[in-house]
């Protein structure tokens, strides 16, 4: 394993890590090796993922889903995929009945990279908004609709929260 980014306690009482094995240059662009690891077992539950972010288990304790973020889609433990109409799919929360998924707008310009530089809305392309769909007993049941687009005041959305 490599760096990871996020850490998550499913109802099963599992320690489960979202991050990346080693890439294969410094650009971001070699990152699509994600993974996500149960710690206790020791082994993977996911692995080939393109941008691994926001690793969520649905209210029920059914299911596990993480963004894929650079495929613009969410992957479960068990295989299923959902494809969104976004840039790059970060930022992940469940509401009543409901999958929320945030899109941001692709850096064209890395923050982490040493490419330190001002950044302008000319540094980014695609939209920043998020997206609504129906969710119940573990399965998308409905049409994807936009809920927020706030494309115009931020390039970024980091992650959701429900409280």
């Amino acid at each position: 394993m490599s760096g990871t980014s996020t850490l998550f306690v499913s109802r099963m009482g599992e320690l489960l890590i979202s991050g990346f094995e080693q890439k294969e240059s410094e650009t971001w662009e070699a990152a699509t090796r994600g993974f996500v690891y149960n710690v206790a077992k020791e082994e993977y539950v996911l692995r080939g993922i393109n941008k691994p972010h926001s690793l969520q288990g649905d209210p029920s304790g059914g299911t596990l889903w993480n963004c894929e973020s650079a495929e613009n889609r969410l992957i479960s433990r068990g295989g299923r995929v959902q494809d969104f109409p976004s840039t790059y799919l970060r930022g992940l929360a469940f509401g009543k009945n409901a999958i929320y998924a945030a899109s941001n707008k692709r850096r064209l310009f890395s923050k982490s990279a040493g490419k330190v530089r001002l950044y302008t809305n000319n540094d980014y392309r695609g939209e920043c908004s998020i997206y609504k769909v129906p969710y119940r007993g573990g399965k998308v049941s409905g049409e994807i609709r936009k809920v927020v687009d706030s494309s115009d005041s931020t390039p970024e959305i980091y992650d959701l929260l429900r409280l």
